[in-house]
């Protein structure tokens, strides 16, 4: 949600001469990830250059931009414009808010000076490129009047006389065909002409009002519009609610006939839900095969932020990427598609970054033109649109500093482009931190200068020295990053030795990615002094230089063969926790080092045997624990915890978790290992509701007791003593924040204390899960390979069935993705699933429902996203999910909608209300989604709970109706299903909308 308007590459030494086959793979280091640049992997896109060419700048901010051949002329509000990398306000020339300038120097073109008297919204070029029009709120060009639209000579730059039309409101969006000119926004009339559907078409050469009038709810605006090639047909977005009196298409999206006006077949439509007064389609482009389109969505009425690709043909989706915050333009260049905005989070992207917090903007960014996979699940209550087909991020990060122009503090609002170059236009002031207003041009590496190199250095980017172990140093560092290379070239320096590095390796990073890197330097002996550097190269051999370091060489003991194979398996981090005293728990695999507070004992006798190493003894009290400090380190959605713990405690507590704070009690938090009063080891995440996997009881023994965590794309895998005792598939990623590392305290979901009292050994984390032979292999070198694990505990909580309705069934719903075929409770024909939902069409004093009946159980967490594609009539209508049915009865979570949009929910035990209650936050637009969630959990008696909520905002903490109910039928298993119904006073046939129906057991 935004506003509008508004794993690791690296390599490491190992000691010991029987450890040379570890040494060797070790040193084989290869690229986290593709990830497409200016010097991308053999088949991936190459994005342009993030140079920043230099181009004339403007006063205040650019809307909207169109390139003709060589010229690019760029429209909005300005008063001036001056050359590139002049201060505000030095050598600037009069330009009325709109300009030309060079596409391939940048230079402003002199003799195109029209001098408009309100800002320009939109432009467009005929397709033959001999004219260039504008619209907007001006009302003259130069002196003459021209209300709102005007139309330039790309020969001349002279106003076309001949075309004079007039429209009575603002004009935001313009397309045209050779012989006629489309345009909308909030206008009603043109030339006299009624046009209350928001907008018109006029004659190209008289300015004449043509037949067209698709008509736009009038409460809505078009704001976008795109034609297809050969000028038959046009895409229209805003935020209207209907388009032709249809809301589907025509929900924030439509197609109509270039002639008649009439509505067209569009099915992304079904899918991107954009409209009313908090959300909209911004921006519509072609690539003359496809319509792409961003949007952005602020509160309730949209589900959409991000940029998207649709067939012309008829709507039908090709990929999507619902990255977060807001879009407000896309272009596509050959492979590769350009998105102005703000997206603060790509994180369920193929390639895409997490959110940060505070948040980190990305205001332009590119994608593959192509699926290259679907989207993840979306874990921050935004629209889940998981399963759709989706492109790859590019590592392409120009930094666009917000402007204050428009008040809505954002920077790019226009992209655009024409062979190797991309342009982008807005109300930035600087770009890569150099001046540079409203326009920026970018493009390829062949004519880049290719000198945007690696971003840190000197005291920005400092290694940690530290000698661990005898006659070695441990050389650690986070990755350096690029705004356009993710692959980068590292170089350790020993004692001023440039031309003669001491390790060499390559590695993958991002702004947003920086991976914990190291070396263990062995060439060296215990009471040596020596100084150490790093150096980092981009492909096109841009350098960056670390401060150097020194350090004295006193390291004791060796490292066994259980830690070796620890940092074989490339841990980002690896915390030993065996220092001897002090504070300092030092970082074995990388660069993060982490203190202990007062409640932790050194010294003690460690898990691994015939290892020197020690352990840690932690107080069980709120100073016992070791935390990571400095900066706040990201989080990712792939990743293995391992930890040694032995305790006698019957208070449990948290053996190693991931919080937001580094002290105290964190309020965020999750991926932890924890335990419970009874010895229950629990490993959970939190992507919306607390998911847990646990061991057996009794783990408080006093024995030694080895745990690894895994959470990935196959889901969470908890493992005890070498051997994986539980796992899920329904879980497979964690809560989006930044956060620290704790050691043995922080809050926790069980147990009387949230900090252990015990001791705890060879904390490691890695970017990946731990396969099976991994774990086994750790725990056999830990000297235990004879001990036998016990067996693994029942399972938990289960998906009993899900369904996205991606497919297309006339006549039913066809079968789930989980949970069998739908049994239908009234005639086929009033059933359908297309387009990603299932639809019952429900006439007045009608019921529709469909039931799961191959599920059986006593407890089910039920929830689906839910709509009406008409409104609400007479006595409102109902959507509702089944948590349990059988041939006694059933349990229902029911949403009530009255024609006023109006919501009220309660849990009824069939027709029987057991609580009802209004829900005032939220008043139901046609077309809105919302969330519903149902609980039947218990039997003798069962406890029946439900909420609601609008897609896209937080789901409620607490149940909004609760009831408790012990009829001797019910309390026996049941079934699933969904339902829909109309009051008997209702006047017209409503469609219900269903789609992401999921079961667990509850």
């Amino acid at each position: 949600m935004g506003t509008v308007a508004t794993g690791p590459t690296r390599s490491r030494r190992l000691l010991g001469g029987a450890l040379a086959a570890l040494l060797a793979a070790c040193m084989l280091v290869a690229p986290a990830g593709a990830s497409a640049d200016t010097r991308p992997p053999s088949g991936t896109p190459a994005t342009v250059s993030s140079d920043s060419l230099p181009t004339v700048q403007i006063n205040g901010i650019v809307w909207s931009q169109v390139i003709v051949g060589n010229t690019v002329y760029a429209g909005g509000s300005f008063s001036t414009a001056q050359p590139a990398g002049a201060a505000a306000g030095v050598n600037t020339v009069a330009r009325g808010n709109l300009l030309a300038y060079r596409l391939d120097t940048g230079a402003l073109i002199t003799s195109f000076a029209p001098m408009l008297n309100g800002q320009v919204r939109g432009l467009a070029a005929s397709p033959d490129g001999s004219r260039v029009y504008a619209v907007g709120e001006f009302t003259s060009v130069s002196g003459t009047t021209r209300n709102r639209i005007a139309a330039f000579s790309t020969a001349t730059g002279a106003l076309v006389p001949s075309f004079a039309p007039s429209a009575n409101a603002r004009v935001s969006s313009v397309a045209a065909t050779n012989s006629t000119v489309y345009f909308g926004g909030t206008l009603t009339s043109v030339s006299g002409v009624s046009r209350p559907g928001r907008a018109a078409a006029v004659s190209a050469s008289t300015g004449a009002v043509q037949q067209w009038a698709p008509r736009a709810n009038t409460e809505g605006r078009v704001g976008a519009m795109t034609i297809n090639p050969d000028g038959t047909k046009l895409v229209l977005g805003g935020n209207f609610t209907t388009m032709n009196g249809s809301s589907n298409p025509g929900y924030g999206l439509a197609a109509v006939d270039s002639i008649t006006g009439a509505s067209l077949p569009w099915s992304v439509n079904s899918i991107i839900r954009n409209a009313g007064p908090d959300a909209a389609i911004t921006n519509l482009s072609s690539d003359g095969t496809s319509v792409y389109g961003t949007g952005y969505v602020f509160g309730g009425g949209g589900n959409f932020e991000g940029a998207f690709r649709a067939d012309w043909s008829d709507g039908r989706l090709v990929w999507m990427e619902d990255c977060h915050g807001d879009s407000y333009s896309v272009h596509t260049v050959r492979d590769v598609t350009y998105v102005a905005g703000h997206p603060h989070y790509c994180g369920n992207v193929n390639g895409g970054f997490e959110q940060t917090a505070p948040w980190s903007f990305y205001r332009g960014i590119a994608v593959t033109n192509y699926a290259t996979g679907v989207l993840e699940r979306e874990p921050h209550g935004y629209f889940n649109f998981e399963g759709r087909p989706s492109p790859t991020l590019l590592h392409f990060y120009p930094a666009f500093n917000t402007g204050s122009v428009s008040g809505a503090s954002q920077g790019p609002w226009s992209v655009t482009g024409s062979g190797n170059y991309v342009v982008f236009g807005g109300e930035f002031t600087t770009v890569n931190g150099n001046r540079q207003q409203g326009l920026a041009r970018f493009t390829t590496a062949a004519g880049a200068p290719n000198d945007d190199g690696p971003r840190l250095s000197g005291s920005n980017w400092v290694p940690n020295v530290v000698s661990l172990a005898q006659d070695s140093v441990r050389v650690g560092w986070r990755a350096n990053f690029d705004r356009d290379n993710a692959m980068l070239s590292y170089r350790v320096i020993r004692d001023g030795a440039t031309s003669s590095p001491i390790h060499e390796v390559q590695a993958s990073s991002a702004p947003w990615d920086r991976p914990s890197m190291s070396y263990l330097d062995t060439g060296v002996r215990n009471g040596e002094t020596h100084t150490y550097r790093l150096r980092v190269e981009d492909p096109f051999g841009n350098v960056a230089w670390s401060n150097t370091v020194s350090v004295t060489v006193n390291g004791s003991g060796t490292v066994s063969s259980y830690a070796s194979r620890v940092l074989a398996d490339r841990p980002e981090s690896y915390w030993r926790l065996g220092e001897g005293s002090g504070t300092t728990v030092y970082d074995w695999a990388g660069y993060t080092n982490a203190a202990a507070s007062s409640g932790v004992t050194r010294g003690t006798s460690g898990a691994i045997v015939n290892d020197a190493n020690r352990a840690s003894t932690f107080s069980g009290t709120s100073s016992g624990f070791v935390s990571t400090g400095g900066a706040v380190e990201p989080t990712t959605n792939s990743f293995a915890l391992e930890a040694w713990f032995r305790t006698t405690t019957t208070s449990g507590g948290k053996i190693v978790g991931y919080g937001n704070s580094s002290t105290g009690s964190s309020t965020t938090y999750d991926r932890h290992i924890y335990m419970d009063n009874t010895g229950r080891v629990f490993f959970g995440v939190h992507p919306g509701s607390q998911r847990t996997l646990s061991t057996a009881a009794g783990l408080n023994d006093g024995q030694w007791h080895h745990v690894v965590a895994n959470l990935g794309p196959t889901g969470m895998q908890l493992h005890l003593d070498g051997v994986r005792v539980a796992q899920r598939t329904d879980t497979t990623t964690g809560q989006a924040y930044n956060g620290y590392w704790r050691i043995g305290g922080d809050t926790s979901w069980a147990g009387t204390s949230g900090y252990f009292r015990g001791d705890i050994d060879d904390v490691a984390v890695y970017r990946a899960a731990l396969s099976d032979s991994q774990v086994a292999a750790h725990w056999s070198l830990s000297g235990r390979s004879g001990s036998t694990p016990p067996p693994p505990p029942p399972p938990d909580p289960q998906v009993l069935a899900s369904d996205r309705f991606d497919r297309s069934v006339t006549g039913g719903l066809g079968t789930a993705d989980a949970g069998g075929a739908w049994t239908l409770g009234s005639s086929a024909s009033s059933y359908s699933v297309s387009g990603g939902i299932a639809r019952l069409s429900t006439p007045p004093g009608a019921v529709r429902s469909g039931y799961l009946q191959n599920v059986s159980a006593i407890g089910s967490d039920v929830r689906a996203t839910v709509s009406m594609l008409q409104p609400a009539t007479g006595g409102g209508s109902y959507l509702s999910l089944l948590a349990r049915k059988n041939a006694a009865g059933e349990y229902i979570g029911k949403v009530k909608v009255l024609s006023t949009g109006a919501v009220s929910i309660q849990v009824t035990r069939g027709g029987t209300s057991l609580h009802y209650a209004s829900v005032p936050g939220i008043r139901y637009t046609t077309g809105d989604r919302l969330m519903i969630r149902v609980q039947a959990v218990g039997s003798a008696p069962t406890t029946i709970r439900a909420k609601v909520w609008a897609q896209g905002t937080t789901e409620p903490a607490g149940w909004q109706v609760s009831a408790t109910d012990s009829t001797a039928g019910l309390q026996q298993a049941g079934y699933v299903g969904l339902r829909g119904d109309q009051t008997s006073t209702s006047t017209g046939t409503v469609v219900f909308a269903f789609d992401d129906f999921v079961a667990v057991r509850g």
